[in-house]
């Protein structure tokens, strides 16, 4: 049986996605590979011992983004995250691209902000410390491109 699918001792089964990539010696995730989640996600990059583990880009399809501390904000579909991995979490730097054209650019650390990055909208530009409280952030005002 494949990674794709378990039987449960009831006889029914759970589709997890596809995967197509390098393994290990233990039939795990290793190397460079590609995933399609059962929710439409996709991953493409490293495996380290079936989780993914150094560079990478992550496809939400229809997800739930947490933009800071405050707002929490649904998109539909077309958010990317390109950057490092350890242990399935984002670490490190990394850019997360959002379908509305705003842009996250900063070091990540558990899978959350953390450290110094950017958030770029068509509007404005918001250089931030994530380890620091909000009114610490610099905001500078950008004009929008004309149609």
């Amino acid at each position: 049986m494949s990674d794709s699918e378990a039987e449960f001792e009831d006889g029914q089964e759970f589709y997890f996605g596809e995967y197509d990539g390098e393994r290990n010696e233990a039939g795990e995730r290793h190397g460079t590979g590609k995933a399609t989640l059962s929710n439409g996600d996709v991953y493409e990059g490293q495996y380290e011992k079936g989780q993914r583990h150094g560079e990478g880009v992550y496809k939400f399809k229809a997800s739930r983004v947490k933009i800071n501390l405050v707002y929490n904000l649904i998109f539909q579909g077309g958010a990317r995250y390109v950057g490092s991995y350890s242990r399935n979490k984002k670490v490190g730097d990394g850019k997360m691209y959002f379908p509305d054209g705003s842009v996250y650019s900063g070091q990540w650390d558990d899978d959350k902000k953390n450290g110094v990055g950017e958030f770029l909208t068509l509007a404005r530009k918001e250089t931030n410390n994530f380890n620091l409280p909000k009114f610490y952030s610099k905001i500078q005002l950008r004009t929008p491109p004309t149609l």
